[in-house]
């Protein structure tokens, strides 16, 4: 699900997953999201030598938010003025998704 995708993909897809109401697969409805806060958890300190560059403006953040567009593991639910930043994570599992078997199945390992 995650292979083949940029660093910074990863990590912002697994932000927003730490954020996410189990019973919707929203993030950004019970509690509000900025882009101004997603770029503040996802800063990183600059080093010396190649790597993966850090996601500095609100326009390299939203090219990471398209990569997982296109992989299909968020779907953007924001208003039109982007007032409120919402996001659905169609591929997490939710409250909904889980069923009683699969529970039982993972406690009886």
């Amino acid at each position: 699900m995650l292979e083949g995708l940029p660093y910074a993909a990863i990590v912002l897809y697994l932000w927003l997953r730490r954020r996410m109401d189990f019973a919707t697969g929203l993030v950004g409805v019970s509690v509000g999201i900025s882009w101004q806060a997603i770029r503040e958890d996802m800063y990183v300190e600059s080093h010396r030598g190649p790597g993966n560059a850090p996601v500095g403006s609100r326009f390299a953040l939203m090219r990471v938010v398209a990569w997982l567009k296109r992989a299909g593991l968020v779907e953007m639910r924001s208003n039109a003025n982007q007032r409120q930043l919402i996001f659905r994570l169609p591929k997490a599992y939710t409250r909904s998704r889980v069923s009683l078997r699969d529970t039982a199945e993972l406690l009886a390992w």
